[in-house]
């Protein structure tokens, strides 16, 4: 395939996914129904039977209610067999909508929608030890600025203990340029990720490490990065858990597909979380936990600070609540509150 037909092939994916999308809905309702218990009813509605892992899908689902972010929901599961998911959410602040499918059956995925103003199709095989690959396409966000689109494929594996993530991907990729002009190349990525952890007493160690390196042969561009992050919990007491991390990114060279391209970056974070313990029996509502945050982004100079509230609520799988927080800005001239709903697991 010639290079610069790369963008033209996209729409073939798009209907790729939509039919992916569909059978895997469709083999969802199909399994559904086959293991749905033949029982006879006379008048009376049948008990909806939900896949057993489906209330632990909730944990990802990010439910909008912000100033800032727009009001809806990410990642809704479904109540299927196989893990589908929705996300319908409107900005009011930059005028957009988001909405889409996104489906997971087991090492294959794919999403099909606008997510974060970006029109995007995409189908990902992924595993942790062999073959891998990904096609997607994207388009342009609200404000229109382009957005990358690749082909690729690879091989990954583990060693020690499964510490150790190594992989490498030989694709195509195409992105507009800063001069407006549609840039498509071969390139290669190379990636080490690292993740060790000890426990000393009520504290639990962790030193996380990500190395990439992208290769441009045909237009001799070359970046290399790592990321570090140590950090540590503490559990000082039932329920209460304290959470420090700190994220140093050292980048050297130019990525050619903006997508790609990293900075230099020092970030810190502090989450301190206390869950109440659940009185018997549950009562419909009450406090279930609280929560403070401080993100601190030392190369920007941002400083952003939360306080969250969580209710536990009787039949629902996580726990929700009001977030008010504060960002500080750079000469503090465009300082802000920031005000959204937030979950947590229960």
């Amino acid at each position: 395939m010639p290079l610069t037909s790369l963008r033209s092939a996209f729409p073939l994916l798009t209907l790729t996914l939509s039919l992916g999308l569909t059978t895997l809905q469709g083999s969802a309702s199909a399994q559904g129904a086959a293991a749905a218990p033949n029982t006879a009813t006379t008048g009376a509605a049948r008990t909806l039977q939900l896949p057993a892992n489906y209330l632990v899908r909730f944990g990802s689902t990010q439910v909008a209610a912000s100033s800032t972010d727009g009001f809806g929901v990410r990642y809704l599961p479904l109540p299927l067999e196989k893990d589908i998911r929705v996300t319908l959410l409107r900005n009011t602040v930059y005028d957009y909508w988001d909405y889409g499918l996104t489906a997971r059956d087991g090492k294959l995925s794919g999403a099909l929608g606008v997510f974060a103003s970006i029109p995007k199709a995409e189908l990902t095989y992924d595993q942790r030890d062999g073959v891998i690959g990904s096609a997607l396409w994207q388009g342009r966000n609200y404000s229109g600025l382009d957005y990358h689109s690749h082909l690729y494929a690879g091989y990954s594996f583990t060693t020690d203990r499964n510490r150790i993530r190594i992989l490498n991907t030989v694709g195509i990729a195409q992105q507009e340029d800063a001069k407006k002009v549609e840039v498509t190349t071969p390139y290669t990525r190379t990636e080490m990720t690292t993740a060790y952890s000890a426990k000393f007493g009520v504290a639990n160690a962790r030193l996380n490490t990500i190395s990439r390196l992208y290769t441009y042969p045909m237009l001799g561009g070359v970046q290399a990065s790592v990321d570090i992050t140590p950090g540590v919990n503490l559990t000082l007491a039932p329920g209460l858990l304290i959470d420090a991390s700190h994220l140093s990114r050292l980048v050297m060279g130019t990525s050619v597909i903006r997508d790609f391209n990293l900075a230099d970056l020092q970030q810190s974070t502090v989450v301190a979380t206390y869950k109440l313990p659940v009185s018997k029996p549950e009562p419909l509502a009450t406090l279930g936990g609280v929560r403070g945050r401080v993100v601190r982004n030392w190369t920007g100079d941002y400083t952003y600070v939360y306080g969250d509230l969580f209710l536990r609520i009787d039949g629902l799988p996580t726990m929700l609540g009001p977030s008010v927080g504060y960002q500080w800005t750079p000469g503090g001239k465009t300082n802000k509150w920031l005000f959204s709903l937030v979950s947590l697991p229960r």
